[in-house]
C-alpha cells in the first residue's frame, strides 16, 4: 500500500525568496524589434503560459529552459513553468532554484506555483512587482530535518495526487 503524504504545517519554514531562488529580470524587446523564430518569448500575459510570440532572440537576451516566470506587470503575479527554450521580456522575472543540485521539474513547479502566486493580492497594475519589492518577498516551504527546503517532499506530494500521472 502506497504511503499517503500529508501537509504538516509545523514542518514548514519561511525563507527570504532570494535565499531559495535565483531571480533574473527579462530584457526589453519591442514588437517592432522582434524577428519571428522558434524560441518562446514570454511576456506579462496571463494566457498561453505567458507566451506572447515565437522569436529569434537577439544576443543580449538569455535563453532559459526548465524555469518558472512571474509577471511583474500587466497580469501581475501570474506564475508559469517552462520546459522549453524561452526568453523573457522585462515585464517578467525568471525564477530558478538556487541550489544547483536540485532540478526544477513539473512536479516541484506545480507545488510552488500557488505558493508563489500568493503574492498576487499585494500587487496590481498600479503597484507592480519591482526588483526591490521582489527581493523583500518571503516564501513558506516544507523543510527537511536540516531546515532546508524539502524539494523531494514537494515532488513526491504532487506525484502522490490522483491526477499526477498525467503531468
Amino acid at each position: 500500500m502506497e504511503k499517503k503524504l500529508t501537509f504538516n504545517i509545523s514542518k514548514w519554514k519561511e525563507f527570504e525568496f532570494t535565499k531559495v531562488f535565483n531571480i533574473n529580470r527579462g530584457k526589453r524587446l519591442t514588437t517592432l524589434d522582434q524577428t519571428d523564430g522558434e524560441i518562446a518569448y514570454i511576456s506579462s500575459t496571463k494566457t498561453n503560459n505567458g507566451i506572447d510570440n515565437y522569436i529569434f532572440p537577439p544576443d543580449y537576451m538569455v535563453v532559459y529552459r526548465e524555469a518558472m516566470t512571474i509577471n511583474n506587470s500587466g497580469s501581475v503575479g501570474y506564475v508559469f513553468y517552462h520546459t522549453y527554450d524561452f526568453v523573457c521580456s522585462d515585464h517578467c522575472t525568471v525564477i530558478t532554484i538556487l541550489d544547483e543540485k536540485v532540478v526544477l521539474n513539473s512536479y516541484i513547479a506545480l507545488f510552488l506555483k500557488p505558493i508563489i502566486e500568493s503574492v498576487k493580492p499585494k500587487y496590481n497594475f498600479a503597484r507592480e512587482i519591482s526588483d526591490s519589492r521582489f527581493k523583500k518577498e518571503r516564501i513558506s516551504l516544507p523543510v527537511d530535518t536540516k531546515g532546508r527546503p524539502n524539494w523531494s517532499f514537494m515532488e513526491n506530494y504532487i506525484k502522490s495526487l490522483p491526477y499526477s500521472t498525467s503531468i
